[in-house]
Protein backbone atom coordinates (compact mmCIF):
# COMPACT_ATOMS: atom_id res chain seq x y z
CA UNK A 1 0.00 0.00 0.00
CA UNK A 2 2.79 2.44 0.50
CA UNK A 3 4.21 2.00 -2.84
CA UNK A 4 1.16 2.65 -4.53
CA UNK A 5 0.78 5.70 -2.45
CA UNK A 6 4.34 6.87 -3.42
CA UNK A 7 4.00 6.36 -6.92
CA UNK A 8 0.21 7.81 -6.77
CA UNK A 9 1.85 11.02 -4.92
CA UNK A 10 3.91 11.56 -7.43
CA UNK A 11 1.81 10.89 -10.25
CA UNK A 12 -0.11 13.66 -8.83
CA UNK A 13 2.46 16.00 -8.30
CA UNK A 14 3.42 15.82 -12.33
CA UNK A 15 -0.12 16.51 -12.90
CA UNK A 16 0.17 19.49 -11.13
CA UNK A 17 3.78 20.69 -12.74
CA UNK A 18 1.81 20.35 -16.06
CA UNK A 19 -0.88 22.51 -14.73
CA UNK A 20 1.20 24.93 -12.92
CA UNK A 21 4.00 24.81 -15.50
CA UNK A 22 6.75 25.03 -12.78
CA UNK A 23 8.66 22.15 -10.62
CA UNK A 24 8.66 25.37 -8.14
CA UNK A 25 5.15 25.21 -7.26
CA UNK A 26 5.05 24.66 -3.75
CA UNK A 27 2.41 21.36 -4.51
CA UNK A 28 4.86 19.91 -7.00
CA UNK A 29 7.78 20.30 -4.65
CA UNK A 30 6.19 18.91 -1.43
CA UNK A 31 4.36 15.83 -3.45
CA UNK A 32 7.75 15.04 -5.55
CA UNK A 33 10.20 15.77 -2.39
CA UNK A 34 7.99 13.24 -0.39
CA UNK A 35 6.84 10.48 -3.21
CA UNK A 36 10.57 10.06 -4.04
CA UNK A 37 11.59 9.67 -0.55
CA UNK A 38 8.93 6.90 0.00
CA UNK A 39 9.37 5.53 -3.25
CA UNK A 40 13.94 5.28 -2.85
CA UNK A 41 13.10 3.86 1.03
CA UNK A 42 10.80 1.13 -0.38
CA UNK A 43 12.80 0.18 -3.57
CA UNK A 44 16.43 1.19 -3.10
CA UNK A 45 18.49 -1.54 -0.67
CA UNK A 46 19.69 0.16 2.81
CA UNK A 47 19.64 -1.26 6.48
CA UNK A 48 16.82 1.24 7.79
CA UNK A 49 13.94 -0.81 9.26
CA UNK A 50 10.56 -1.21 7.47
CA UNK A 51 7.70 1.09 7.77
CA UNK A 52 4.73 0.65 9.50
CA UNK A 53 0.98 0.84 7.97
CA UNK A 54 0.31 3.63 10.19
CA UNK A 55 3.03 5.76 8.72
CA UNK A 56 0.57 5.69 5.73
CA UNK A 57 -2.19 7.81 7.62
CA UNK A 58 0.00 10.93 8.79
CA UNK A 59 1.55 10.68 5.30
CA UNK A 60 -1.50 10.82 3.40
CA UNK A 61 -2.78 13.62 6.24
CA UNK A 62 0.29 15.99 5.27
CA UNK A 63 1.13 15.94 1.58
CA UNK A 64 -2.33 15.25 -0.30
CA UNK A 65 -3.71 18.38 1.62
CA UNK A 66 -1.06 20.92 1.43
CA UNK A 67 -0.76 19.64 -2.17
CA UNK A 68 -4.01 20.71 -2.74
CA UNK A 69 -4.57 23.91 -1.20
CA UNK A 70 -0.90 25.16 -2.20
CA UNK A 71 -2.19 24.60 -5.67
CA UNK A 72 -5.48 25.98 -5.03
CA UNK A 73 -4.89 29.26 -3.37
CA UNK A 74 -2.60 30.15 -5.89
CA UNK A 75 -4.51 28.89 -8.89
CA UNK A 76 -3.88 31.40 -11.91
CA UNK A 77 -6.06 30.71 -15.46
CA UNK A 78 -2.45 30.86 -16.99
CA UNK A 79 0.34 30.62 -14.89
CA UNK A 80 2.23 32.55 -16.41
CA UNK A 81 5.13 34.34 -14.30
CA UNK A 82 5.13 38.21 -14.30
CA UNK A 83 8.89 38.90 -16.10
CA UNK A 84 11.52 40.70 -13.44
CA UNK A 85 12.61 42.80 -15.55
CA UNK A 86 10.63 45.17 -14.73
CA UNK A 87 11.56 44.82 -10.87
CA UNK A 88 12.73 48.16 -8.78
CA UNK A 89 16.49 48.25 -8.22
CA UNK A 90 17.35 50.57 -5.56
CA UNK A 91 21.31 50.98 -6.89
CA UNK A 92 21.87 53.91 -4.07
CA UNK A 93 21.32 51.89 -1.10
CA UNK A 94 22.88 48.71 -3.09
CA UNK A 95 26.14 50.68 -3.18
CA UNK A 96 26.02 51.76 -0.05
CA UNK A 97 25.65 48.86 1.46
CA UNK A 98 27.60 46.64 -0.88
CA UNK A 99 31.19 47.38 0.83
CA UNK A 100 30.04 46.71 4.23
CA UNK A 101 28.65 43.79 3.32
CA UNK A 102 31.84 42.46 1.86
CA UNK A 103 34.25 43.51 4.68
CA UNK A 104 31.81 41.90 7.62
CA UNK A 105 31.98 38.20 5.72
CA UNK A 106 35.64 38.45 5.68
CA UNK A 107 35.43 39.69 8.81
CA UNK A 108 33.47 36.77 9.95
CA UNK A 109 35.41 34.17 8.05
CA UNK A 110 38.93 35.45 9.46
CA UNK A 111 37.13 35.14 13.18
CA UNK A 112 36.12 32.02 12.44
CA UNK A 113 39.31 30.09 11.94
CA UNK A 114 41.17 32.47 14.28
CA UNK A 115 39.00 31.81 17.20
CA UNK A 116 39.08 28.15 16.63
CA UNK A 117 42.48 27.56 15.97
CA UNK A 118 42.60 26.63 12.78
CA UNK A 119 40.53 24.70 9.85
CA UNK A 120 40.31 21.16 10.65
CA UNK A 121 38.96 19.55 13.81
CA UNK A 122 39.21 22.87 15.77
CA UNK A 123 37.27 24.75 13.41
CA UNK A 124 34.61 21.49 14.11
CA UNK A 125 34.30 21.41 17.33
CA UNK A 126 34.69 25.20 17.66
CA UNK A 127 31.23 25.46 15.52
CA UNK A 128 29.37 23.07 17.53
CA UNK A 129 29.90 24.73 20.73
CA UNK A 130 27.37 27.48 20.13
CA UNK A 131 27.24 28.66 23.46
CA UNK A 132 30.93 29.55 23.36
CA UNK A 133 30.69 31.92 20.65
CA UNK A 134 31.94 35.37 20.92
CA UNK A 135 30.01 38.34 20.78
CA UNK A 136 31.31 39.85 17.79
CA UNK A 137 30.69 36.06 16.00
CA UNK A 138 27.30 36.05 17.06
CA UNK A 139 26.54 39.45 15.60
CA UNK A 140 28.07 38.50 12.39
CA UNK A 141 26.37 35.08 11.98
CA UNK A 142 23.21 37.53 12.51
CA UNK A 143 23.97 39.13 10.06
CA UNK A 144 25.01 36.94 7.88
CA UNK A 145 21.19 36.44 7.75
CA UNK A 146 21.23 39.82 5.76
CA UNK A 147 23.33 38.52 3.41
CA UNK A 148 21.51 35.71 2.30
CA UNK A 149 19.07 38.16 0.88
CA UNK A 150 21.33 40.31 -0.12
CA UNK A 151 22.89 38.03 -2.43
CA UNK A 152 20.18 37.12 -3.80
CA UNK A 153 18.61 40.47 -4.65
CA UNK A 154 22.12 41.18 -6.42
CA UNK A 155 21.82 38.06 -8.23
CA UNK A 156 18.10 39.01 -9.22
CA UNK A 157 19.45 42.24 -10.55
CA UNK A 158 22.80 40.75 -11.82
CA UNK A 159 22.73 42.43 -14.98
CA UNK A 160 22.73 45.90 -13.28
CA UNK A 161 24.65 44.95 -10.27
CA UNK A 162 27.87 43.62 -12.42
CA UNK A 163 28.82 39.77 -12.38
CA UNK A 164 31.61 40.12 -10.50
CA UNK A 165 30.22 41.37 -7.74
CA UNK A 166 27.82 38.65 -7.86
CA UNK A 167 30.38 35.98 -7.58
CA UNK A 168 32.07 37.42 -5.15
CA UNK A 169 29.11 38.12 -2.31
CA UNK A 170 27.90 34.23 -3.44
CA UNK A 171 31.66 32.64 -3.10
CA UNK A 172 31.64 34.41 0.41
CA UNK A 173 28.23 33.12 1.29
CA UNK A 174 29.14 29.54 0.87
CA UNK A 175 32.94 29.74 2.51
CA UNK A 176 31.43 31.08 5.25
CA UNK A 177 28.66 28.19 4.94
CA UNK A 178 31.41 25.35 4.69
CA UNK A 179 33.25 26.90 7.47
CA UNK A 180 29.82 26.85 9.46
CA UNK A 181 29.60 22.75 8.36
CA UNK A 182 25.85 24.17 7.35
CA UNK A 183 24.53 21.68 4.76
CA UNK A 184 21.21 23.22 5.50
CA UNK A 185 23.32 26.67 4.33
CA UNK A 186 24.48 25.61 1.25
CA UNK A 187 20.82 23.94 0.38
CA UNK A 188 18.94 27.03 0.72
CA UNK A 189 21.96 29.10 -1.50
CA UNK A 190 21.83 26.57 -4.22
CA UNK A 191 17.86 26.21 -4.31
CA UNK A 192 17.43 30.36 -4.02
CA UNK A 193 20.12 30.42 -6.66
CA UNK A 194 18.56 28.17 -9.19
CA UNK A 195 15.41 29.43 -8.48
CA UNK A 196 16.44 33.16 -9.20
CA UNK A 197 17.65 31.80 -12.67
CA UNK A 198 14.63 30.37 -13.19
CA UNK A 199 12.53 33.34 -12.76
CA UNK A 200 15.16 35.48 -14.80
CA UNK A 201 14.73 32.74 -17.18
CA UNK A 202 18.96 32.22 -17.40
CA UNK A 203 19.22 28.66 -16.20
CA UNK A 204 20.30 26.48 -18.82
CA UNK A 205 21.27 22.57 -18.68
CA UNK A 206 24.50 23.20 -18.20
CA UNK A 207 24.50 26.26 -15.64
CA UNK A 208 22.19 23.71 -13.86
CA UNK A 209 24.83 20.53 -14.68
CA UNK A 210 27.90 23.06 -13.32
CA UNK A 211 26.00 24.14 -10.18
CA UNK A 212 24.54 20.72 -9.00
CA UNK A 213 28.61 19.04 -9.16
CA UNK A 214 29.33 21.97 -7.37
CA UNK A 215 26.86 21.26 -4.96
CA UNK A 216 27.18 17.69 -4.44
CA UNK A 217 31.22 18.07 -3.77
CA UNK A 218 30.60 20.82 -1.18
CA UNK A 219 28.41 18.31 0.42
CA UNK A 220 30.93 15.39 0.19
CA UNK A 221 33.69 18.31 2.04
CA UNK A 222 31.09 19.19 4.61
CA UNK A 223 30.46 15.73 5.26
CA UNK A 224 33.70 14.30 5.24
CA UNK A 225 34.88 17.60 7.45
CA UNK A 226 32.30 16.78 10.20
CA UNK A 227 33.36 13.00 10.14
CA UNK A 228 29.47 12.33 9.08
CA UNK A 229 30.80 9.43 7.36
CA UNK A 230 34.14 7.69 7.38
CA UNK A 231 36.12 8.88 4.53
CA UNK A 232 38.04 5.55 4.04
CA UNK A 233 34.85 3.74 3.39
CA UNK A 234 34.06 3.31 -0.48
CA UNK A 235 30.26 3.48 0.57
CA UNK A 236 30.56 6.55 2.91
CA UNK A 237 28.80 8.44 0.67
CA UNK A 238 25.99 6.27 0.22
CA UNK A 239 25.59 5.79 3.80
CA UNK A 240 25.27 9.71 4.42
CA UNK A 241 22.47 9.51 1.91
CA UNK A 242 20.93 7.29 4.31
CA UNK A 243 21.04 9.10 7.55
CA UNK A 244 20.11 12.77 5.56
CA UNK A 245 17.35 11.76 3.51
CA UNK A 246 16.02 8.42 4.06
CA UNK A 247 16.47 7.46 8.04
CA UNK A 248 14.08 10.47 9.30
CA UNK A 249 11.32 9.28 8.03
CA UNK A 250 11.98 5.51 9.93
CA UNK A 251 12.84 8.08 12.81
CA UNK A 252 9.17 9.42 12.77
CA UNK A 253 7.62 5.97 11.89
CA UNK A 254 9.00 5.24 15.71
CA UNK A 255 7.63 7.94 17.60
CA UNK A 256 4.20 7.43 15.70
CA UNK A 257 4.13 4.10 17.00
CA UNK A 258 5.50 5.61 20.78
CA UNK A 259 8.76 3.24 20.10
CA UNK A 260 10.11 6.58 21.11
CA UNK A 261 8.70 9.43 22.84
CA UNK A 262 9.20 13.31 22.37
CA UNK A 263 10.57 14.82 25.95
CA UNK A 264 7.07 16.50 26.73
CA UNK A 265 6.76 19.84 27.64
CA UNK A 266 3.54 22.53 27.17
CA UNK A 267 1.08 21.50 24.54
CA UNK A 268 2.24 23.26 21.10
CA UNK A 269 5.54 24.08 21.89
CA UNK A 270 6.91 21.46 19.38
CA UNK A 271 4.61 22.91 16.63
CA UNK A 272 5.55 26.74 17.33
CA UNK A 273 9.03 26.79 19.30
CA UNK A 274 9.44 30.49 18.49
CA UNK A 275 5.99 31.80 20.02
CA UNK A 276 6.91 30.15 22.84
CA UNK A 277 10.26 31.36 23.14
CA UNK A 278 8.73 34.61 23.08
CA UNK A 279 6.23 34.61 25.35
CA UNK A 280 8.94 33.62 27.96
CA UNK A 281 10.62 36.67 27.27
CA UNK A 282 7.82 38.25 28.87
CA UNK A 283 8.44 36.56 32.07
CA UNK A 284 6.23 33.10 31.73
CA UNK A 285 7.76 29.90 32.28
CA UNK A 286 6.82 27.68 29.71
CA UNK A 287 8.70 24.41 28.79
CA UNK A 288 9.26 23.03 25.64
CA UNK A 289 8.58 19.39 23.74
CA UNK A 290 11.48 18.09 22.31
CA UNK A 291 12.00 15.02 20.16
CA UNK A 292 13.28 11.70 21.87
CA UNK A 293 17.12 12.49 20.10
CA UNK A 294 19.15 10.31 18.82
CA UNK A 295 17.94 6.83 18.16
CA UNK A 296 19.06 3.86 15.91
CA UNK A 297 16.93 3.13 13.02
CA UNK A 298 19.38 1.17 12.91
CA UNK A 299 22.14 4.01 11.84
CA UNK A 300 22.03 7.19 14.33
CA UNK A 301 19.48 9.84 13.39
CA UNK A 302 18.15 12.68 15.58
CA UNK A 303 16.02 14.09 12.66
CA UNK A 304 12.51 13.20 12.53
CA UNK A 305 10.72 15.28 9.55
CA UNK A 306 8.69 18.29 9.43
CA UNK A 307 5.56 16.49 10.92
CA UNK A 308 6.97 15.48 14.06
CA UNK A 309 6.08 18.47 15.89
CA UNK A 310 2.11 18.89 14.66
CA UNK A 311 2.11 14.87 15.07
CA UNK A 312 3.26 15.50 19.23
CA UNK A 313 1.38 17.88 19.81
CA UNK A 314 -2.15 17.48 18.38
CA UNK A 315 -1.98 13.62 16.67
CA UNK A 316 -2.91 13.31 13.03
CA UNK A 317 -5.51 15.50 13.69
CA UNK A 318 -2.83 18.26 13.79
CA UNK A 319 -1.04 17.13 11.03
CA UNK A 320 -4.03 17.81 9.03
CA UNK A 321 -4.82 21.12 9.97
CA UNK A 322 -1.75 22.38 9.86
CA UNK A 323 -0.78 21.11 6.38
CA UNK A 324 -3.84 23.06 5.14
CA UNK A 325 -2.62 25.82 7.14
CA UNK A 326 0.97 25.66 5.65
CA UNK A 327 -0.62 24.29 2.00
CA UNK A 328 -2.24 28.09 2.07
CA UNK A 329 0.73 30.33 3.17
CA UNK A 330 3.17 28.98 0.82
CA UNK A 331 0.56 29.03 -1.82
CA UNK A 332 0.03 32.83 -1.24
CA UNK A 333 3.43 33.57 -1.34
CA UNK A 334 4.06 31.52 -4.44
CA UNK A 335 1.16 33.70 -6.18
CA UNK A 336 2.74 36.90 -5.32
CA UNK A 337 5.76 36.15 -6.44
CA UNK A 338 4.30 34.70 -9.73
CA UNK A 339 2.83 37.94 -10.00
CA UNK A 340 6.12 39.85 -9.80
CA UNK A 341 5.69 41.27 -6.11
CA UNK A 342 9.64 41.16 -5.67
CA UNK A 343 9.50 40.79 -1.80
CA UNK A 344 7.71 37.81 -2.27
CA UNK A 345 9.95 36.50 -4.78
CA UNK A 346 13.18 37.30 -2.70
CA UNK A 347 11.56 35.46 0.33
CA UNK A 348 10.65 32.79 -2.08
CA UNK A 349 13.83 31.97 -3.29
CA UNK A 350 15.31 32.12 0.32
CA UNK A 351 13.05 29.92 2.32
CA UNK A 352 11.43 27.24 -0.52
CA UNK A 353 14.37 25.15 0.13
CA UNK A 354 12.21 23.97 2.77
CA UNK A 355 9.83 22.21 1.04
CA UNK A 356 12.18 19.89 -0.39
CA UNK A 357 13.47 18.87 2.87
CA UNK A 358 10.33 18.74 4.64
CA UNK A 359 11.09 14.61 4.51
CA UNK A 360 14.05 15.48 6.55
CA UNK A 361 13.33 18.13 9.06
CA UNK A 362 11.46 21.93 9.56
CA UNK A 363 13.81 24.37 8.22
CA UNK A 364 10.72 26.58 8.12
CA UNK A 365 8.45 26.70 11.63
CA UNK A 366 11.55 26.27 13.30
CA UNK A 367 13.71 28.70 12.37
CA UNK A 368 10.77 31.47 11.66
CA UNK A 369 12.53 34.02 13.97
CA UNK A 370 14.91 33.97 11.37
CA UNK A 371 12.49 33.75 8.70
CA UNK A 372 10.86 36.73 9.57
CA UNK A 373 14.61 38.68 9.84
CA UNK A 374 14.43 37.63 6.22
CA UNK A 375 11.10 39.16 5.20
CA UNK A 376 12.21 42.10 6.86
CA UNK A 377 15.32 42.38 4.87
CA UNK A 378 13.37 41.27 1.60
CA UNK A 379 11.29 44.12 2.30
CA UNK A 380 14.05 46.95 3.03
CA UNK A 381 15.99 45.83 -0.24
CA UNK A 382 12.88 46.32 -2.16
CA UNK A 383 11.41 49.35 -1.17
CA UNK A 384 14.41 51.40 0.34
CA UNK A 385 14.96 52.45 4.20
CA UNK A 386 15.59 56.32 5.10
CA UNK A 387 15.96 57.59 8.71
CA UNK A 388 14.20 60.89 9.08
CA UNK A 389 12.12 62.79 11.67
CA UNK A 390 8.67 62.39 11.61
CA UNK A 391 7.14 64.60 14.13
CA UNK A 392 8.29 68.50 14.51
CA UNK A 393 8.36 68.20 18.01
CA UNK A 394 10.14 64.69 18.65
CA UNK A 395 13.86 64.94 18.67
CA UNK A 396 14.25 60.89 17.82
CA UNK A 397 14.31 59.80 14.50
CA UNK A 398 11.99 57.51 12.47
CA UNK A 399 12.68 54.28 9.63
CA UNK A 400 10.38 55.21 7.10
CA UNK A 401 10.05 52.62 4.18
CA UNK A 402 9.73 53.99 0.95
CA UNK A 403 10.15 53.60 -3.11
Amino acid sequence: MLLICAILTIFFALILKYLTRSFFHPSVIVGLAWGITLLLYLVVEHPLWRLSPEFLNVFTFWVIPFMVVSYTVSYHPNHIAYSTNNLSYNSKLFNILFPYVVILSILLIVLLIHNSGGVGENLRTFMLEKNKYPLIIRILIAINTFTIIYSLYALLHYDKVGKKRVILLITLLILISFLKSAKGAIFRIFIGIVFILYRRQSINKSKLILSTIILVILLILVTVFRNDSTAQQDDAFIKYLYIYILSPITALDLLINQEVNPIIGTNGSASFPFLFTVLNIFGLDYTFTENPGWVTVPVFTNAYTAIWGFYSDFNWVGVFIFSIIMGWVWGIVYRLQQAGNQIALLFYSATCFSLIFQAFGDFFIESFSMDIQMLIYCIILSNGVKISPTNKNSNFPQLKIFK
